[in-house]
């Protein structure tokens, strides 16, 4: 393959790429079947994306940006899933939701209706 043929692969392929895996929506938030709502009023919506429950997709507040969350631990405190800029720890039937980066809450006691 000449130079102009591999670079042209290489743009199409890293874009299809960044395309395919970037986490906004553009046609609207889709419906996640867990909506909880937290002490402060802020929205979360849920769900696990395999049936492990080793990873799950949340949404902030009906926001178009959707996070991947990966198991990382289960304590006596909960399930704690994470990216590494967002957190959710989930115990029984209530979870908090922080950024990992700073612990700063971003929704306590969270819980479905």
């Amino acid at each position: 393959m000449n130079k102009r043929l591999k670079a042209f692969i290489l743009i199409i392929g890293s874009q299809l790429f960044m395309s395919c895996s970037s986490h906004d929506s553009a046609s609207g938030p889709i419906a996640l079947p867990h909506h909880w709502i937290c002490d402060n009023g802020v929205s979360v919506d849920w769900l696990f994306e395999d049936s492990a429950s080793t990873k799950m997709q949340l949404r902030i507040d009906d926001t178009n940006k959707h996070y991947i969350l990966y198991k990382i631990y289960v304590t006596e405190k909960g399930t704690l899933f994470s990216n590494g800029e967002l957190a959710f720890r989930l115990q029984e039937q209530s979870g908090l939701l922080f950024w990992a980066n700073n612990d700063d809450i971003i929704g306590n006691h969270c819980t479905g209706n």
